[in-house]
């Protein structure tokens, strides 16, 4: 859940005229006063924990560091120190979802934590800054001028896989975690990171023992961190590595928890034998779904309040589902495995034996790690080693953003192309390739996690996207994600003793696609009017005569079309709540 939050802060001093607007949004959404002075006042909603130093103000909840245990208050000697320091303390000595805003008189320095999902928009109206979870939080606060921004949304629909601190609608920034932006008079700011993956990916375990226990600490750590003030909870699971991690690491916590699966027609997404073992093994009853894309409306976007279309229809029914069991269970939070796949590393790419090339002292795995990449890339050692060898001496370190182009007006692909990448893939000098790829795989992560819900009544958790655990994976060397048959296997061997080994061997992966494509089948008609004359075709984004001959043809929506057609319709779905 996004708990709810406003900041306005103009330097100088705040006007009656601020103060008003501050009263009206109180008495509207019911947030309380928690700090007022004579720049910056916050309001909230009255469970959204709140330490106010005299410069710096910490909202929502940090966790100890290593602990699960929520920090309820501050000693003042740790106070001295977030003012001296800054959110870099914070940073350094706990782990969570905040938001710290320190202030001088001049300036607002506004911080998010590393992979919180305390929302964090700003925007500046005649001098004022505002600071709040979402965007439809500053709409409700009578904010004038919130527009689409063209160049950005031609950015989502061509690499929206990472987003950064510009959004979709013009003037209103983001704070990503583990990032600070400082406002400026000019209405402007500077963007600073006092969190980087590439400061943990330096320091990166030797010893392979000591890396699996650091692994299982955190991971417990986070996710019953997660689930602290929650006396039930309903864990989404699959029978994958991912959500039966998860499981396993809720057995023996205060929490009271049961499971549920959506099944789908189609043997892909039925994986209700899997998934019976990992609930079995944690003691939990499971609950079997079946998957109704009736339920589905794809001109509604689920994240309407939200500054990016992070939205997908297809996850309505599911939504739905989740929360008519939760409220029959008393569950106040929803958990799953989401992002388990980037931070475990799960990739094909050989840059995980170019690392090995390039780091003499892991040089000695250089043959087993080929060797594993060979057998789940279905390739021979020869050729992945000749590949190794191109990307380690021959090829830049980093790695750039996918680009999509299909159905996209030529100009919407040059703007695309003309973003900046997300700053986590500028590598720096000497940088490992095989890194570089699982850094990339956090920040495609990280943009669905942080930018992933908007305010509800229930906990929506996705503890394996936690500083902990990412840095943890992070300081796991590329090759130890590699073993015989196995990708992830650090992560497997992490939990072989605590789930069944039908599970940690598992190389098969379920699939939505084909209640995905049935969404897109029986809902062609829908589309048509939705994308032809919607947002998109109108700002010249969308290519609507290379659309047409696909969404009139079912054999070709099929072919791995739908994909591409429902991410156009979620995109446009959230763009006719601010056009």
């Amino acid at each position: 859940m996004r708990r709810q939050y406003f900041a306005a802060f103009r330097p100088g001093g705040l006007q009656p005229r601020d103060r008003q607007r501050l009263q009206r949004l109180s008495e509207r959404c019911q947030l309380v006063v928690r700090f007022d002075d004579d720049t910056l006042a916050i309001l909230s909603d009255p469970t959204l924990p709140v330490v106010a130093c005299r410069r710096a103000i910490v909202l929502g909840q940090a966790f100890a560091q290593g602990s699960p245990d929520p920090r309820a208050n501050f000693t003042e000697q740790e106070r001295a120190l977030i003012e001296r320091q800054g959110a870099a303390w914070l940073i350094r000595n706990t782990w969570g979802n905040y938001v710290v805003l320190s202030r001088s008189r001049d300036a607002l320095a506004i911080t998010r934590s590393p992979f919180g999902d305390l929302g964090c928009c700003h925007f500046c109206e005649d001098g004022l800054w505002l600071v709040a979870p979402d965007a439809g939080t500053l709409r409700d606060a009578g904010t004038r001028g919130l527009m689409l921004d063209r160049t950005v949304l031609a950015w989502v629909l061509g690499r929206g896989e990472t987003i950064g601190s510009r959004t979709c609608l013009r003037g209103v920034g983001e704070v990503r975690g583990g990032a600070c932006f400082t406002t400026a008079r000019t209405g402007t700011g500077q963007i600073d990171c006092p969190w980087s993956p590439w400061t943990i990916a330096g320091t990166p375990h030797r010893d392979e023992r000591e890396a699996i226990g650091d692994l299982v600490h955190n991971i417990d750590t986070a996710v019953r961190g997660a689930t602290t003030g929650h006396k039930a909870a309903l864990v989404m699971i699959s029978g994958g590595l991912d959500s039966s991690i998860v499981t396993a690491s809720l057995v023996g916590s205060p929490v009271r928890f049961a499971c549920m699966t959506l099944v789908s027609d189609d043997a892909a997404g039925d994986e209700r034998s899997y998934a019976r073992l990992a609930a079995a093994a944690a003691g939990a009853e499971l609950f079997e779904v079946d998957r109704c894309p009736a339920t589905v409306d794809v001109r509604h976007s689920s994240t309407a309040r939200l500054p990016w279309p992070t939205g997908r229809s297809f996850t309505q029914e599911a939504d739905v589902s989740t929360a008519r069991l939760a409220g029959q269970l008393d569950a106040t939070a929803v958990i799953d495995g989401g992002g388990g796949d980037n931070v475990f590393c799960s990739h094909r790419s050989v840059a995980a034996v170019a690392d090995c090339l390039l780091d003499r002292q892991a040089l000695p795995h250089m043959l087993a790690t080929a060797r594993a990449l060979g057998d789940l890339a279905e390739a021979g050692l020869p050729n992945v080693l000749w590949r190794a060898m191109r990307r380690a001496w021959f090829r830049e370190r980093r790695v750039h953003a996918p680009i999509a182009t299909s159905f996209l007006r030529p100009a919407a692909v040059g703007m695309a192309l003309a973003q900046p990448d997300h700053p986590w893939l500028l590598a720096p000098n000497r940088a490992l390739p095989g890194k570089a790829v699982h850094i990339g795989l956090i920040a495609v992560a990280q943009a669905i996690i942080e930018s992933g819900y908007e305010a509800t009544g229930i906990d929506r958790l996705s503890p394996l996207m936690s500083q902990p655990v990412v840095e943890a994976c992070l300081r796991v060397p590329s090759w130890m994600w590699f073993a015989p048959g196995r990708d992830r296997a650090a992560a497997r061997r992490a939990f072989e003793d605590r789930l069944p080994m039908e599970i940690i061997d598992r190389r098969s992966k379920g699939s939505p696609n084909l209640f995905a494509a049935t969404l897109v089948d029986r809902n062609r008609e829908t589309l048509e009017q939705l994308l032809y004359d919607g947002v998109l075709a109108a700002e010249g984004l969308l290519d609507v005569d290379a659309l047409r001959p696909v969404l009139s043809d079912p054999a070709r929506i099929w072919s791995q079309q739908f994909v591409r057609i429902l991410r156009l319709a979620d995109v446009e779905a959230w763009a006719r709540n601010w056009a």
